[in-house]
């Protein structure tokens, strides 16, 4: 069954994926191909590297505390 959804392209050149599409395709990470043939846009699910990196960090430290460590390094190292 095909599905068709009209959008708009903003001054900036973006558009926006309506939430339907974004739940039929699983992802909100999306590969845009152009096919100038037939001068359409394909969408594919694309793995979403942030969502990736989620949970790939711990620490027994809380944010703070490893915002604080951070500037100390970050400091030391300008110094050097």
């Amino acid at each position: 069954m095909e599905k068709r959804f009209i959008v708009e392209v903003d001054k900036g050149g973006r558009i926006t994926i309506p939430a339907e599409l974004q739940q039929v395709l699983g992802s909100r990470c999306l590969e845009i191909s152009f096919d100038d043939g037939n001068k359409c846009l394909k969408l594919t699910p694309a793995e979403d590297k942030m969502q990736k990196l989620i949970g790939s960090l711990s620490s027994q430290l809380s944010f703070r505390e490893l915002r604080a460590k951070a500037e100390t390094l970050l400091v030391s190292e300008a110094k050097r």
